[in-house]
């Protein structure tokens, strides 16, 4: 991956499991070309779900293709994993 982390590490941070350092989660923000407060969770900010459908449009379609891949993976996990 071109962040330089595992896609399991990412999952990770997802569920917050793991929460990354500032220079990690800078890292990240570039990657999906948002300003790094943008990843952050705010009271009267739209659900993660609904910033990755606005942003996706945007994304160059090899990252485009990162997030169906990482949806697809997810998916495959069964419930009792979940």
């Amino acid at each position: 991956m071109a962040l330089g982390c595992p896609a399991s590490y990412i999952t990770e941070i997802e569920l917050g499991t793991k929460y990354p350092n500032a220079r990690r989660l800078e890292a990240i923000a570039d990657f999906l070309g948002v300003r790094r407060d943008d990843l952050y969770e705010r009271p009267d900010a739209p659900s993660k779900l609904g910033q990755v459908i606005a942003v996706f449009p945007s994304l160059p379609d090899h990252r485009q293709q990162i997030v169906v891949d990482l949806i697809d993976s997810l998916a495959a996990v069964p419930e009792q994993e979940q």
